[in-house]
């Protein structure tokens, strides 16, 4: 939405937000002036009481300012001096999702969306959102006992207050911002990823998929080189999460960035998992070392374990497959020697144990 209001809908839509007594009331009035898509989404959110489920696009949640400071000052209050009947309460608001543009320079600040965890009945809320120098609540945390389901992309640090008030929660996806340096800015710290914040929903997690977003840093025209991160927490810690059923990551952080006899496949998974699928998106890292024969011997040593067993509802797992940060699908990958006598080999592998292993190319159940 880029076009401005007639005369006569922006003097009646002025009028309404002034009525409100919102703070910044003549800054969001000066919005719709210049025609900002966000202080247009605003006000037709803000006139829509009974609304159920809202998706903000790219043109719209480059920046939510508006939007985010109309439910600071709605819900941020307790319930009995919250601004009525002028704003609604959004109580039968409960699916969120702010889509977003994934680019490096385009900021989310944690003041314009945090707001949205108030939602008195939200279930599901895809946000994205930078990692604050400092998390601060408002005046009071957030209660959010309804919310189910969370997507977060871009927050780095930061999630443990969110998880801890998170009580009922069951599908996290967690888009982990990851920076790719270029040869003309060598000076590259390397990123911390903080497994350890997950025990805070050890009890109710039922699905959960980490992703990675690559940000460049840097010109875009040099040669791009990914450093390893730095894992902060245990990722044994997976196998504590005794609700968990359904689990997506990167090989990398499950085994590691090269073979190691430390390093099993059966002490990472908790005993209940029935669908695991291990994307590559981390297969570029400095350091990686995996090869095709490495990664059958790491499965069939895993699997043999079945035997004891170790995970009696696993029926699935998805092996290497890159992540299309688009549409979450996953696509061919021929980073490794997968050939045909390969997949074959897998799909024995894994049929020996009652579980389908898809693999790129390779998506054939094998005959009980």
């Amino acid at each position: 939405m880029t076009g401005r209001l007639s005369s006569d809908s922006f003097q009646k839509a002025s009028s309404f937000i002034r009525s409100t007594r919102i703070p910044d009331a003549e800054s969001w009035i000066r919005g719709l002036e210049r025609g900002s898509a966000d202080a247009a989404a605003t006000l037709l959110v803000s006139l829509l009481p009974n609304l159920r489920s809202l998706f903000i696009g790219p043109g719209f949640s480059r920046q939510c300012s508006f939007l985010g400071k109309l439910l600071m000052y709605i819900l941020y209050r307790p319930p009995h001096l919250r601004p009525r009947p002028l704003l609604p309460a959004f109580e039968q608001l409960s699916h969120v999702s702010l889509c977003h543009l994934r680019k490096a320079q385009t900021r989310h600040s944690p003041m314009h969306v945090l707001p949205f965890f108030y939602l008195p009945n939200i279930r599901n809320l895809s946000v994205c959102i930078d990692s604050p120098s400092r998390f601060v609540w408002s005046t009071r945390a957030p209660d959010p006992s309804s919310l189910t389901s969370l997507e977060l992309s871009r927050l780095k640090e930061g999630l443990e207050p969110l998880l801890g008030v998170l009580s009922r929660l069951q599908s996290l996806c967690w888009i982990w911002p990851f920076h790719v340096y270029t040869d003309q800015n060598p000076d590259a710290a390397r990123d911390v990823l903080d497994l350890g914040v997950l025990r805070h929903a050890s009890e109710t997690l039922r699905k959960l998929a980490i992703g990675v977003e690559p940000i460049t840093i840097g010109d875009r025209s040099g040669d791009l080189h990914m450093i390893q991160p730095k894992i902060r927490g245990s990722i044994s810690g997976l196998a504590n999460l005794s609700q968990l059923t359904v689990l997506c990551l990167p090989w990398a952080l499950l085994m590691g960035f090269g073979p190691s006899q430390d390093i099993r496949f059966e002490e990472r998974l908790p005993r209940q998992l029935e669908n695991l699928k291990l994307s590559a998106s981390m297969i570029d890292c400095e350091g990686w070392e995996w090869d095709t024969n490495d990664v059958i011997d790491a499965l069939r040593s895993g699997l043999e374990i079945q035997k004891r067993p170790f995970w009696p509802r696993l029926r699935l797992i998805g092996l290497f497959l890159r992540e299309n940060a688009k549409n979450r699908e996953y696509l061919e990958l021929r980073d490794l020697d997968l050939t045909e006598e390969t997949g074959k080999e897998l799909v024995v592998i894994g049929a020996r144990v009652g579980v389908t292993i898809r693999i790129p190319r390779q998506d054939t159940e094998p005959q009980r």
